[in-house]
């Protein structure tokens, strides 16, 4: 397979000076911001005050003209700062990036016996823009313990090219890669399911830092994933239900990035639950399902605190209760879904991190668009 896509890449530089004024902004309007993409009406006559704290950070500030004091809504100023917030930096190449990227794979199954079984695959990719290619082994091998269950091993090695934003200024950067290790253990009868997960894996060649100003990377960071995933799925022991149950633990860090020392990412969470059940109900031709998901607090990045404990707070403990209905009907002659899914019952308020002002003195809690939220949908076979 091959393609020629073009990336424009814009300087990140340019969108942190404008978080950093529009966090300033409500800061001193004492105004809560649940998120960097909704602002609030109420505060469109303060377009004066923006232009203030923004001027310094837009290095072309004509469309601001445009506005003077009229009411707006701010996020339409901000889409036209964002519009104009583009390249200020030197690149070291050209605004385009021309990619074409080839691969393809091969793979056999290979019985050794009635119960062993091995998946001997390999991988061959090639990136136009990195002048590179690389050659991924990929195996598996099964063993039937039971008449009902298996254990396998898994192992593999995975390439990504680095992110455009990087490419755009150092094109000799190399591939990105990981080698996955994985034991599994499975058990299924009568509608039963039972599943135990160790993964092991390791990173290698990340994109890391070494001059952020001048826009100077390497290959040279590295990271790990480990942890055990557990499943259970029972479709048997209550009538016209359907539920399962599953857990993970993540053991993670990472020394990529801008990272002073290996930490566990931002969109990480150690411990994660989540619990379904469906049932179906005849009386009203309709699937109920309640479902429930936990995640403990992820890392986010205080200024305030020094180097060495970098992302070494957490946000508060995630849960959310959700109820869907899906109730089969028809319409117009022709089979149709009415979908209604309920989120957050309870109205946790959920907090995925912080941006905190330029001089580290306050902070505003990042929060979804909404507390809560309904979904009514309609779906009508075509045929």
């Amino acid at each position: 397979l091959a393609y020629e896509p073009q990336y424009q890449y814009y300087d990140i530089n340019s969108v942190h000076d404008l978080i950093n004024g529009i966090m300033t902004l409500y800061a001193a309007l004492n105004i809560s911001v649940p998120s960097l993409q909704s602002f609030d009406e109420n505060a469109s006559n303060v377009i004066s005050e923006v232009k203030a704290l923004l001027q310094n950070n837009i290095k072309n500030t004509t469309v601001l003209k445009d506005y003077g004091r009229s009411r707006k809504h701010l996020d339409e100023l901000f889409d036209e700062l964002r519009k104009i917030g583009g390249t200020t930096g030197d690149p070291k190449s050209n605004d385009l990036i021309n990619e074409s990227y080839f691969a393809g794979f091969c793979e056999t199954d290979w019985f050794l016996t009635n119960k062993l079984v091995a998946r001997l695959g390999v991988r061959f990719e090639y990136s136009d823009v990195l002048n590179n290619h690389n050659l991924a082994p990929r195996t598996s091998i099964a063993y039937k313990t039971t008449e009902n269950s298996q254990v396998s091993f898994a192992f593999g090695k995975f390439y990504q090219n680095p992110e455009y934003e990087f490419l755009y200024y150092d094109q000799s950067l190399n591939f990105e890669n990981s080698t996955h290790y994985i034991a599994n253990y499975q058990w299924m009868k009568d509608k039963r399911t039972f599943r135990i997960e160790l993964f092991d894996k390791e990173y290698d060649n990340l994109i890391r830092f070494t001059d952020i100003q001048n826009k100077i990377f390497n290959n040279s960071g590295d990271g790990y994933a480990r942890g055990i995933e557990l499943f259970w799925r029972d479709k048997k022991s209550i009538k016209n239900a359907d539920y399962w149950i599953s857990y993970s633990f993540l053991d993670t860090k990472r020394k990529y990035r801008d990272y002073p020392i290996a930490a566990s990412p931002s969109f990480t969470s150690k411990h994660t639950l989540s619990v379904v059940y469906k049932h179906w109900v005849s009386l009203i031709n309709s699937m109920l399902s309640l479902s429930y998901s936990y995640s403990s607090g992820r890392p986010y990045f205080n200024p305030n605190r020094p180097y060495d404990e970098f992302y070494k707070d957490r946000t508060n403990d995630y849960h959310n209760l959700s109820f869907d209905i899906s109730k089969m009907t028809t319409l117009f002659g022709r089979r149709t879904v009415i979908f209604t899914s309920f989120r957050n019952i309870l109205g946790q308020k959920h907090v995925f991190g912080y941006h905190y002002l330029p001089d580290g003195t306050g902070r505003i809690p990042i929060h979804p668009s909404s507390i809560r939220s309904l979904f009514i949908g309609v779906f009508i076979s075509t045929y």
